[in-house]
């Protein structure tokens, strides 16, 4: 079984990728599965799963551009080594099911970041705002906007926000920054 590699084989400037290294370091065929094109570009493209189309750069095709879902947006298929471009496309076919990635690409991005959520839990600094009291729909924010700007109750200290303390932003919008809270 070939090994997965969520990168490029071929489709990469030196046509010598992620894929080709991974494949050619552990002595396996190696298939590289990307999200985004490195290099090349392809046709139109149909929504249907198992729709194909060759990712050409510099006259040469280097990998192809395939949908694994119905209507989300293709990954890119490369061969990387001791595999061709045809046996690298129906084994990311076989290997998606309900999502765009390949299951065992999927998992592992997912399994790294579980264990470190178990081993390293993030801890709340004193005086947190507690996920109870942050609002997550458009309704209660406009609501906490309505009740702090007519002066019910006084503006949140934020004193992490890049913003100016106590600004209408703080509460309007939740820029990654900021942290909109619903007080009674």
């Amino acid at each position: 079984m070939p090994s997965s590699f969520d990168g490029q084989g071929l489709a990469q400037p030196r046509r010598f990728g992620l894929a080709c290294h991974g494949g050619l370091l552990l002595g396996t065929p190696s298939v590289g599965c990307a999200k985004s094109i490195l290099v090349g570009e392809h046709g139109p493209l149909g929504r249907e799963c198992g729709e194909r189309a060759a990712l050409v750069h510099a006259g040469e095709t280097v990998g192809a551009a395939v949908r694994t879902r119905d209507g989300v947006a293709p990954v890119y298929v490369s061969a990387g080594h001791l595999v061709d471009l045809a046996s690298a496309v129906e084994l990311v076919l076989r290997a998606s099911g309900r999502f765009r990635i390949p299951e065992p690409i999927r998992l592992a991005h997912h399994a790294p970041r579980e264990l470190m959520r178990q081993l390293w839990p993030r801890p709340r600094p004193a005086g947190s705002v507690s996920p109870g009291n942050i609002a997550t729909t458009s309704r209660m924010r406009q609501t906490s906007v309505r009740r702090w700007v007519e002066g019910r109750p006084s503006a949140p200290s934020t004193s992490h926000s890049p913003h100016p303390q106590g600004s209408a932003h703080d509460l309007a919008r939740d820029c990654g920054h900021c942290v909109t809270v619903v007080t009674d």
